[in-house]
């Protein structure tokens, strides 16, 4: 039952991070493209205010990786490779190992 807790936690943490990388390219790009196109003030501040939210979703992403790589280290001390095997699909390929050596 522990097993399976953890490995939802794995994959919610998984999709959160593919939300974040997503909006962030997303309100990124529509920012850039608004401060390089725009012609009037309100352009400017919401190119910027859009940079702001850009960078609040880097900040989150990257707070999501830490967490996860803390679980995988966790889960190395424990010795429970299966849930990464699982959370990953394969058999230990390169970036398993990589991951379980953080």
């Amino acid at each position: 039952m522990k097993e399976i807790v953890l490995q939802e936690k794995l994959n919610s943490i998984r999709n959160e991070m593919s939300h974040l990388w997503g909006a962030m390219f997303i309100v990124g790009g529509g920012s850039l493209a608004m401060l390089l196109n725009g012609s009037s003030v309100i352009y400017y501040i919401l190119s910027f205010l859009g940079i702001i939210i850009t960078l609040v979703f880097f900040n989150n992403y990257f707070s999501r990786r830490n967490e996860l790589f803390q679980m995988f280290k966790e889960l190395r001390v424990k010795n429970e490779y299966k849930i990464i095997k699982q959370y990953y699909g394969c058999n230990f390929c390169c970036i398993c190992t990589d991951l379980l050596y953080i």
